[in-house]
């Protein structure tokens, strides 16, 4: 992974909690999700947990980027390598919350529902 996690900093804190990643190699962040998570024993759980993904965006070897769980509260003014989750509250409050790093090389979308996928019928909406 050419993306690693430096490390989570003032957890619970709204607007300034956020996640520091470093770049290991020349990468493009559009191929990153985070995803809010819970340990448990030796794992993480993730569920319906939230997930953030990069837009595109370039970085070098060595640079660092931030993401930031709240809002930016100074829209008008450019922050190269901050990003903003959005979020209207903090995620990290307890211990057990975790960030967890993924590197999605190949994903797949769905735009329109299943009823209306041609060549399924029947089986969408279930009866019975």
């Amino acid at each position: 992974m050419s993306l690693i996690i430096i490390g989570t900093f003032d957890r619970g804190k709204p607007n300034l909690e956020r996640v520091i990643f470093e770049a290991a190699a020349p990468t493009n962040l559009s191929y990153y999700v985070v995803m809010h998570s819970t340990r448990l024993g030796d794992g993480v759980t993730a569920g319906s947990r939230l997930a953030f993904w990069f837009p595109t965006y370039e970085v070098a070897i060595g640079q660092r980027v931030q993401l930031f769980t709240g809002s930016n509260l100074d829209p008008k003014t450019p922050n190269p390598g901050n990003f903003f989750w959005g979020l209207k509250q903090t995620i990290l409050n307890n211990p057990n919350d975790c960030l967890i790093l993924v590197q999605a090389a190949t994903w797949q979308t769905v735009s329109e529902p299943l009823a209306q996928m041609p060549g399924l019928p029947g089986l969408w909406p279930r009866t019975g």
